[in-house]
């Protein structure tokens, strides 16, 4: 699949260095090319 995230960044003005987790996880469904993708980011 071509569904997935190839980078993932932000910005803070108050902070230069902010730290970015990032998790996907692509889940099948009960049909031929049914999927859930569940993407998660966290920004500290």
């Amino acid at each position: 699949m071509q569904y997935r995230v190839k980078a993932v960044s932000a910005t803070d003005n108050c902070d230069p260095n902010v730290a970015v987790t990032f998790s996907e996880v692509i889940t099948n469904g009960a049909c031929t090319d049914e999927f859930t993708i569940t993407r998660t980011d966290c920004h500290r």
